[in-house]
């Protein structure tokens, strides 16, 4: 990103796409709404060339002070998703230097606090081409990714202070809860309760009994991988 020249950057993984209208639907979020610092874009998800563009549906979005404030639900879909005003991308650090996955949920994080906030609901704004290949199915590097930022809330990276810790818990947690659940899938009981035991405080205080309970009831049902 550093040869970058524009006042925002976009993102695009080589096996994702772009469609005809996507930099123009972005270029009219950001005049909309008054150049927000990041927005995130909408997914078509595709295998191989068939279902590849879909039809361009009318533009709709949901905008928010920042992202922190959007931690209702699910906003964004990878760093193909991702248009970030350069000035908010460099004062957030730009992208982990660790090779692991997760790298564009840290990113997201770090720009927590950063003014303006646009997901785009309508139209798809890229194709997420599905593969055995995806880097989400190595999942080592996935639960590498989970502690980094686990690391970093602890360590106070992320923005926002105590007043907005709640809000980034409700981010997090949704990131982790998923990684936890696999690692005891997997066989990986040490890391899966590594987790649980570091988000714990985090779920009580968010009200999220039915995880707290429901992967006590997964440990207790799954036998320890030898």
């Amino acid at each position: 990103c550093r040869h970058a020249a524009g006042e925002y950057v976009a993102f695009l993984d080589s096996d994702d796409v772009w469609f005809p209208w996507t930099l123009q639907t972005y270029a009219d979020i950001i005049h909309r709404a008054g150049r927000p610092s990041f927005v995130a874009g909408s997914p078509h998800r595709f295998s191989g060339t068939e279902g590849m563009t879909p039809g361009e549906d009318g533009l709709d979005v949901a905008a928010f002070p920042d992202y922190y404030a959007s931690g209702d639900a699910w906003r964004w879909w990878g760093a193909s998703s991702f248009v970030i005003r350069r000035d908010a991308f460099d004062a957030a650090g730009g992208f982990a230097l660790e090779s692991v996955n997760c790298e564009d949920a840290d990113l997201a994080m770090k720009l927590g606090t950063a003014p303006g906030f646009v997901q785009v609901l309508t139209p798809a704004t890229f194709g997420y081409r599905e593969h055995g290949g995806n880097v989400t199915r190595h999942f080592n590097r996935t639960l590498e990714g989970a502690l980094l930022m686990l690391q970093r809330e602890r360590q106070q990276v992320y923005p926002g202070g105590p007043s907005r810790a709640a809000e980034r818990w409700r981010i997090i947690t949704r990131h982790l809860r998923p990684v936890s659940l696999e690692s005891l899938k997997q066989g990986g009981r040490r890391d899966a309760w590594r987790l649980y035991r570091a988000m714990f405080f985090w779920h009580l205080r968010l009200g999220r009994w039915k995880y707290l309970a429901g992967f006590v009831g997964r440990v207790l049902h799954t036998r320890p991988a030898h």
